[in-house]
């Protein structure tokens, strides 16, 4: 719950100008789902709301230039979850956003397998997100939900405007969506690499919402050159 979290009622800003900078956030208490493993995070750009409980707020990161590093474990990094929304810029530079943190908080081994579930672009539950990258030659990993997953009535999005890219998940695909939601991975420029399971792979039907037979779901990857 920190570097640019919006809980309920409230906005949260992380706004860095400048230099080669390491953000992380995670790598001690367990993530919330049983069926996976991973630590929780809850940083790093993101809107937060209890479900059931309270909406979420506005969470921002922005980071000025600078080849940064980027560790972040499960609701992390440029996301939104319950009615909140959350947004991450980086306006140069090489990054890479790696997913899951790479020690432990203590700095010692993990002993929670790596692996991050809601991360690197997501929103899910009535929300809205997106990471926008400027310049550099990036890099997006999450292995589950992530990078570009919109659930259940939400927008994400990322736009990466320059440099050679690598966007890269092993479980639901790029720019998926699902439950009436939207997702769109956007790069401008670059020789760009596209890794893990077919991306745009999204269900015509939203099954969280079968009364409304107008829900649909909407991917697009859209690659200028």
């Amino acid at each position: 719950l920190g570097q640019g979290v919006g809980g309920p009622l409230g906005f949260g800003l992380l706004d860095d100008l400048a230099g080669a900078d390491q953000y992380y956030v995670g790598g001690k208490y367990p993530d919330p789902y049983d069926d996976s493993p991973g630590y929780s995070g809850f940083g790093q750009g993101a809107g937060i709301g209890p479900r059931g409980t309270a909406n979420g707020g506005i969470g921002i990161l922005l980071d000025g230039g600078g080849d940064d590093l980027y560790e972040s474990d499960c609701f992390a990094h440029g996301g939104a979850y319950w009615f909140a929304a959350g947004f991450a810029r980086d306006f140069g530079g090489n990054d890479r956003r790696i997913g899951a943190t790479l020690t432990a908080f203590d700095g010692g081994e993990r002993s929670e397998k790596r692996f991050v579930r809601y991360g690197v672009g997501y929103a899910c539950h009535y929300a809205v997100s997106a990471i926008y990258d400027d310049a550099g030659d990036d890099t997006y990993f999450a292995d589950f939900a992530g990078p570009t997953f919109a659930w259940d009535v939400a927008v994400t999005a990322i736009a990466d405007f320059g440099g050679n890219d690598r966007y890269e998940t092993p479980g639901h695909g790029l720019a998926a969506a699902h439950n009436a939601a939207l997702s769109v991975l956007f790069d401008a420029a670059g020789d760009d690499v596209y890794a893990g399971r077919a991306p745009v792979a999204i269900e015509e039907q939203a099954q969280y919402h079968p009364a409304d037979n107008r829900a649909r779901n909407f991917g697009f990857l859209i690659d200028l050159g």
